[in-house]
């Protein structure tokens, strides 16, 4: 008698077709899981790169040079007078107060000048090449508030001046004179790790409330660039007080002294006037 023995099933269908049944019912929400166990361990590794390659191209676009600005320097602040937006009523700073900081903390800003002592140094010895400073105006609006005047004069300058008149046209950055005699230098400068230059910017305005940055061309080697320089992550500031109300301090009494409205700046206020030539940039 002859005996058939039952069909052989492949051990691969016994084994994988109940699973493979499961697939392709589930697939969608095993995609969905897969896809989120990657993100959760592959994201930190993706950012960490683009991270680095961040990193490396700011470096790479870096200036070759280091600078650092202040504005209104603390040997220039009791020269100064200040506008505030408000005509609240200040109480004057007490004789060993810094001036500054005493305008600083109640919102005032500089009054018709503001100057900006701007450092560079190369960070190594090769040579940048400074070409010209340009001023660029961000807004300019009517004045409004008013100035109160600590009544001091400034000393006299002794760096690289440059005057920048906000009211005219087209403003530029101009060299000028020192009051202590330094004559008046122009473009181009060359700075390195051992030669760093100082400038001193002296921005003016009489009937408006201005912001403005500037800009510093250079170039070094094969490279070359245009640094745009504020007052920290904002603009430079400085308002006219043409036709604003004025205070001026009584040093003995320590008051404020209410003064005459006039229509043109006090000239104590603005200095010794000089004559201003252009600055000159270098031609390629």
């Amino acid at each position: 008698m002859s005996s058939r023995r039952p069909p052989r099933r492949d051990p691969r269908s016994h084994a994988h077709g109940p699973a493979r049944r499961w697939w392709h019912r589930h697939w969608k929400a095993a995609t969905a899981v897969l896809s989120a166990l990657f993100v959760a361990t592959a994201s930190p590794l993706i950012y960490d790169a683009i991270k680095s390659g961040t990193s490396a191209i700011v470096e790479g676009d870096r200036p070759p040079f280091a600078w650092t600005t202040q504005v209104d320097s603390p040997e220039d602040a009791g020269c100064k007078s200040y506008v505030f937006d408000s005509d609240a009523k200040r109480s004057a700073p007490s004789p060993n107060e810094d001036w500054q900081v005493w305008a600083t903390r109640q919102g005032g800003t500089a009054a018709n000048l503001t100057t900006i002592r701007l450092t560079l140094q190369g960070r190594s010895t090769s040579s940048v090449v400074l070409h010209g400073l340009r001023v660029d105006v961000d807004s300019k609006s009517r004045p409004k508030g008013s100035v109160y005047d600590l009544g001091l004069s400034c000393g006299g300058l002794t760096s690289r001046n440059f005057d920048v008149n906000l009211d005219d046209p087209e403003v530029v950055a101009a060299s000028r004179a020192g009051d202590d005699g330094t004559p008046a230098a122009h473009f181009p400068y060359r700075i390195s790790s051992t030669e760093p230059e100082v400038f001193l910017v002296h921005a003016r305005t009489e009937n408006c409330d201005c912001r403005f940055h500037l800009n510093l061309d250079w170039t070094s080697g094969d490279r070359k660039g245009s640094l745009r320089i504020g007052d920290g992550k904002d603009p430079f500031r400085v308002i006219g007080t043409q036709r604003l109300r004025w205070f001026q301090l009584d040093m003995d009494k320590r008051q404020w002294v209410k003064q005459p409205v006039v229509n043109t700046v006090p000239g104590a206020e603005l200095g010794r006037l000089v004559k201003r030539s252009d600055v000159r940039r270098e031609t390629a």
